[in-house]
């Protein structure tokens, strides 16, 4: 029985679906087999507005509060494998035709964004090797990839970024964290 994308809105009740799609990049990432790869690029070739991404999006820290999760929202495959840090799988959806690299989210982020803001390393290189990522595009409140690594300590991700010319070194200041302001120096 396959999962609908538009079941009920009520999710209680339905714990493996829940810890599924908290965890399910993390046992992929320890170990993706061919199988497994080729099951995630099947299933995010029609992930937007899958049943998941609610679960997975309220669980990120920050965002619960910006999404209406009534309204259909695009959180794409791509998005979902960079904010787990599964290279296999985003390399595998960059080779895919009408892949949108740049594509900002249901919350704003960019791939790029939610892999430098987990501090996944080799997802960021990997996205960075394309010539046609905008390192430095902004999200809903202004943020950008770097500001995602240094406001969550990832210093060696936000050293990739500042690597690339397009990158700007800025005061990292936007409405939710406001009150945790801080200048980052990489040098």
């Amino acid at each position: 029985m396959a999962l609908s994308k538009c079941p009920s809105s009520d999710l209680q009740g339905t714990p493996f679906l829940e810890y599924s799609s908290l965890y399910w990049g993390v046992h992929a990432k320890r170990d993706l087999s061919d199988c497994a790869k080729q099951l995630a690029l099947k299933l995010f070739n029609s992930y937007n507005n899958h049943i998941s991404t609610k679960h997975l999006l309220e669980a990120q820290e920050g965002y619960s509060l910006t999404i209406d999760f009534e309204r259909p929202r695009l959180f794409s495959g791509l998005h979902c494998a960079s904010l787990f840090g599964i290279v296999g799988i985003v390399s595998g959806l960059l080779g895919v035709e009408g892949c949108e690299l740049n594509q900002r989210d249901c919350v704003g982020n960019t791939p790029l964004m939610w892999a430098a803001r987990n501090g996944h390393e080799q997802v960021v290189e990997t996205l960075l090797k394309r010539g046609d990522v905008c390192p430095d595009r902004q999200g809903r409140y202004g943020q950008t990839p770097l500001c995602c690594a240094a406001l969550n300590g990832h210093v060696d991700v936000a050293k990739l970024l500042l690597e690339r010319d397009e990158v700007v070194e800025i005061l990292c200041i936007f409405p939710m964290y406001i009150q945790h302001t801080t200048v980052y120096s990489f040098t």
